[in-house]
């Protein structure tokens, strides 16, 4: 159940309540159990509402924690001709090595380092050649 019904509900069970609270005394005993009996399911289906919005608030935090981890590590790469290189450790201003798969790391925000095969840059995640693609030497 979603947090709307959850909501709605609670919306019942609170309506539940009040008709309980202005039930005419003079009615039976059977009509209050039924009337408390309803009340209890109400509350177990609200109860049960909260903890799945709960399982979801915690499922969105996660999730939220992975991008924000992933768009962090854009910051650790350096713009270069338009492609993105680890940056050099000894001058953080210096590309080093091979570019990172610019189709990855859009779609997926993955730092995937293009190889070379055949002497063309190639993706080993999504098979995708950049033949423009520079390799920086090491230090």
């Amino acid at each position: 159940m979603d947090i709307s019904g959850a909501l709605s509900a609670l919306t019942n069970t609170v309506t539940l309540v009040k008709a309980i609270k202005d039930l005419d005394h003079s009615l039976g005993k059977s009509e209050l159990k039924a009337k408390m009996a309803d009340l209890y399911s109400d509350l177990a289906e609200v109860k049960m509402a909260m903890v799945d919005a709960g399982n979801e608030i915690k499922r969105l935090e996660a999730e939220k924690a992975e991008l924000l981890k992933r768009f962090s590590a854009k910051d650790e790469l350096i713009l270069h001709k338009g492609y993105h290189y680890r940056a050099d450790p000894n001058d953080k201003s210096k590309p080093i090595g091979h570019a990172v798969c610019p189709l990855c790391l859009s779609e997926e925000g993955i730092q995937m380092t293009l190889r070379d095969v055949g002497y063309k840059p190639t993706c080993p995640r999504c098979n995708t050649t950049y033949e423009d693609a520079f390799v920086f030497g090491y230090p």
